[in-house]
């Protein structure tokens, strides 16, 4: 993927979908409609988006799945281990918030309120369009454009710590243990990419969203 496509991609989702659509169009929309009209409307655009990223996309996502279907073995080893260790860390960072009587500071997209409501639209969500779409701008575009200025390292930090500050902003002591756990989530699946390719960072990422839907 050319580096123009790259900075495309992630201004149509950093800008356009969550700060755009996720943050004003949705609560909106919400208000304005029904709660069946705000759910078939919700998952329209999230369709539309998931089409057109990954349309622009499309040869970086084949090219991974060949990437992984050359070692199989050796790829579904390395997935598992960090599915394993994002949740161990997962379940760190909640044990240290119940012996500190902390919240839980989560600012997911999705919650349980939510999956209620709209259970098809939130695991679409959770399963499908976040790690597709994040996973391809985090973990591939927005790595591959601060790799070329930045050394590796630094690169997979600042790309953790983005990644981090979209899901929660650290104001209290909760919300600074659940941003720690997601700096070190992106690190483990950005060094998961670099040892293998985009689609077992999908496969754990989707997981990963799923277990929290049923936890």
């Amino acid at each position: 993927m050319n580096q123009k496509k790259q900075i495309l991609i992630v201004i149509l989702y950093l800008i356009i979908f969550r700060f755009m659509f996720l943050h004003l169009f949705f609560p909106l929309a919400e208000n304005a409609f029904s709660q069946a009209a705000f759910s078939a409307f919700r998952l329209t655009c999230v369709l539309i988006f998931c089409i057109v990223l990954c349309t622009l996309s499309w040869r970086t996502l084949y090219h991974s799945y060949v990437s992984v279907s050359q070692n199989p073995p050796r790829d579904c080893r390395k997935t598992v281990i960090c599915l394993f260790a994002m949740i161990t860390v997962q379940l760190c960072g909640a044990s240290l918030r119940t012996m500190i009587h902390s919240e839980a500071g989560l600012n997911a997209v999705f919650n349980v309120s939510l999956f209620r409501n709209d259970p098809f639209g939130t695991v679409f969500l959770a399963a499908v369009f976040m790690p597709v779409i994040e996973e391809l701008v985090f973990r591939h575009s927005l790595y591959e454009l601060l790799q070329r200025t930045l050394s590796q390292k630094t690169a997979v930090i600042s790309v953790s710590v983005l990644f981090a500050l979209l899901h929660t902003i650290p104001v209290s002591m909760g919300t600074c243990i659940v941003f720690c756990v997601y700096i070190l989530c992106g690190i483990f699946l950005q060094t998961l990419y670099l040892h293998t390719s985009l689609l077992p960072c999908v496969l754990v990422h989707a997981v990963y969203n799923l277990l929290a839907l049923l936890i």
